[in-house]
Formats: structure tokens, sequence, C-alpha cells
């Protein structure tokens, strides 16, 4: 799951990278940019849950 959000994450990051993607309309590059804050959010709170699992496994 982790590694699928990081991918997706990434291409969006390139697709925002691109030097026209700022040229286009707002309603093209806005979704793809709350797109990219929601996976990046989802991320945090997966990584947060995973370091989570990890101390628990760890006290046992």
């Amino acid at each position: 799951m982790l590694e699928q959000l990081e991918q997706e994450i990434e291409q969006l990051q390139e697709t925002v990278n691109d030097p026209a993607f700022f040229a286009k309309p707002v309603d093209e590059t806005q979704p793809i940019l709350d797109s990219l804050s929601a996976k990046e959010q989802e991320l945090d709170v997966a990584f947060e849950r995973w370091e989570e699992l990890e101390a628990m496994q760890q006290e046992s």
C-alpha cells in the first residue's frame, strides 16, 4: 500500500513539475493538485500507522 501511494504521488509530482502544467486552465490543474495533496496526506497517515505497528511489535 505504501509503495503504491508513493508511486501515485511520484506520477502526480511529475505531472505538476511539467513546465506546461500551470499554463493549463485551473479547472484542469486543480483536481490534480487536490489529488496530490490528498495522496500525500494519506501517505502520512499510513506511515504514522506503520510506525505505531512497528513500535507495538518491538514491545512484544
